[in-house]
């Protein structure tokens, strides 16, 4: 039994090698199926469909190796993964389908043409994830709204100096030894690029290194997290409340 473990899991780590994501994503990915896999409530849990092909498919390998199921449901833009727990799941292998005869489908077109879909009904058949984020019949203007909330975040001075439980793990990241060049080159430049290996703790790390000089110099500040995937900000958003 144990071989067969081990092989499956070799398998998987080579299926890697033809998957090319960015950092953010594998972690991102990697916490969420962590997470949702210790959780004994949660049975199941849709990655967003802003997902591209090859990052669908580091899920559905990551899942197995997490002894998860996974399943890809919807067309083009809409298609999403869907990560399920065998037990006290409702997911099923196959998708039922339903065939309507041509005098069903005649039926069925003249009522849509008579009672229009509304914009509403028509976010209501989104997934779930996408919904809240639904582009239909929404007036420009909310985008300049939007990036205003943003401005309109106040800084403050955060409450502590943060994560000492985790400041051993933190120390034996490569980045730590860089922390005070980093600090003192944001302090004298308007704007600065981090590069640095993978797992070095350069997206989890800098914002600490921010809180924390700014705690102990009490002085406000504001930190927004951007990545291309909305997944990628809120598990980074995540690991960083979790080290304070």
């Amino acid at each position: 039994m144990g071989n067969r473990r081990g092989n499956n899991a070799s398998k998987v780590e080579r299926g890697f090698r033809g998957i090319k994501i960015t950092d953010s994503v594998r972690i991102g990915v990697s916490l969420t199926l962590e997470n949702f896999r210790n959780n004994p409530d949660e049975f199941e849990y849709e990655f967003p469909s802003s997902l591209s092909n090859l990052e669908r498919a580091y899920v559905h390998k990551m899942s197995l190796k997490y002894g998860l199921k996974s399943k890809s449901r919807g067309k083009n833009q809409s298609r999403f993964v869907t990560v399920y727990k065998i037990d006290g799941s409702s997911i099923v292998k196959q998708d039922g389908l339903l065939t309507l005869e041509k005098e069903c489908r005649d039926i069925v077109g003249q009522l849509l043409l008579k009672f229009p879909v509304s914009p509403k009904e028509r976010a209501d058949l989104l997934p779930i994830t996408e919904r809240s984020q639904s582009l239909i019949n929404r007036d420009p203007n909310s985008f300049r709204k939007n990036n205003g909330r943003l401005a309109s975040i106040a800084p403050k001075v955060p409450p502590s100096w943060g994560g000492k439980s985790c400041l051993q793990r933190r120390k034996d990241l490569p980045i730590w030894d860089f922390k005070s060049a980093i600090i003192q080159t944001i302090e004298t430049s308007q704007i600065i690029l981090v590069t640095g290996a993978t797992g070095s703790g350069k997206t989890t790390q800098v914002p600490q290194f921010i809180l924390e000089d700014a705690f102990v110099k009490q002085r406000p500040v504001r930190i927004i997290v951007c990545q291309p995937r909305r997944l990628a900000v809120t598990t980074v958003s995540e690991r960083v409340a979790q080290e304070r």
